[in-house]
């Protein structure tokens, strides 16, 4: 892993001028971005600072078990709170974001802010005015891979604890996959097994993600692939379509969606997967997956304004639920030949 000396050395020092350091991530938080809130927050702490982790929506209660999960402001919730630890702070940081306007309800208070900001990304093409350092690398794993490293460069790999190594590692583990993709680089396996070697419980760690899903949403996982997914074996392509009546059937939780769209992917000859879910505020938001060389993010920003990684990226439709479907399937079979798969 290779990191400008430059900017690690700009970052420590905008730390070590600092008395109150804003972390935030961004809309409908995943692993990754916990993780690495999370994970920085500690490192920040440790050098006598005092932290905030700020989320503009609710993340996952499954997540939870990271240390300091519960201390997480969430603008969606506690709105003043959130604008006042941004206000407060004299140092800002963006985690696993490459817009503003990914951090949603908090976005207008970073931009008021005069603190120097700084970015922790890993996503294509960053977008984001007046930064005093940016860190950027989409061959990285994820945003919590990148963290450790620069972690590491600014005070050593033993600086590293387990309350740091847990969030980290939960952040790369989830936004691989569990290792199954965005980890074709030795920089990733590192971390991991340096993260292991301060003595994590992975296997807990992996079963508090992974095995803790209440029995709706076991059952709703049921009801999805039975009844909402759609296979479209002569583009190599399946999608799962998920009205807000069939989510409210089964009292589903926040974060009880979240990785189903994986489920797509494992069938044999399907090369691209989606999920289409409609929100209670009748928004619908679109998951992509893709498992070989076609570039879901780039579908995703032409077609609906998204964005993200190669092989998974995701947007919010400027259409409603029965018009995202159908424009998706003209997309789909607009883009997808048999012959460029």
């Amino acid at each position: 892993m290779f990191l400008d000396h430059s900017s690690t050395d700009t970052l420590r020092q905008l730390i070590d001028h600092s008395h109150k350091v804003a972390i935030v991530s961004h809309v409908n938080p995943d692993g990754d971005a916990i993780g690495s809130a999370l994970g920085l927050r500690a490192a920040i702490a440790m050098q006598g600072k005092y932290v905030s982790v700020l989320l503009p929506t609710t993340y996952p209660d499954y997540y939870n078990f990271l240390p300091a999960a519960t201390s997480i402001l969430v603008g969606q919730a506690n709105m003043e709170s959130c604008k006042a630890a941004i206000s407060a702070a004299d140092l800002v940081i963006m985690v696993d974001l490459n817009q503003l306007r990914r951090t949603g309800v908090l976005a207008e208070a970073i931009a008021q802010s005069h603190a120097p900001k700084a970015l922790i990304d890993h996503h294509p093409n960053p977008d984001i005015a007046d930064l005093a350092v940016m860190f950027s690398d989409t061959q990285v794993s994820s945003a919590s891979e990148l963290a450790y490293w620069i972690v590491c460069q600014m005070y050593g790999t033993e600086y590293v604890d387990q309350t740091m190594a847990a969030c980290f590692y939960t952040g790369i583990c989830t936004d691989t996959g569990s290792f199954s993709y965005s980890c074709n680089h030795k920089s990733v396996y590192d971390a991991a097994g340096n993260l292991a070697e301060t003595g994590i419980d992975i296997n807990a760690i992996h079963d508090s993600i992974f095995n803790t899903f209440s029995e709706s949403r076991v059952r709703f996982l049921g009801y999805c692939l039975t009844n909402c997914l759609h296979v479209l074996s002569e583009i190599h392509t399946a999608y799962i379509a998920v009205s807000y009546a069939d989510q409210q059937r089964f009292g589903l939780e926040e974060g009880d969606m979240e990785s189903i769209v994986n489920y797509t992917l494992s069938m044999r000859n399907i090369h691209v997967g989606v999920m289409i879910k409609e929100t209670s505020k009748g928004d619908v938001r679109m998951s992509f997956r893709s498992k070989h060389d076609f570039a879901v993010n780039e579908f995703a920003a032409k077609y609906f304004g998204g964005g993200g990684h190669r092989k998974a990226s995701g947007a919010t439709s400027p259409y409603d639920f029965a018009t995202t479907e159908a424009k998706l399937m003209e997309h789909l079979y607009n883009e997808l030949k048999p012959t460029a798969l």
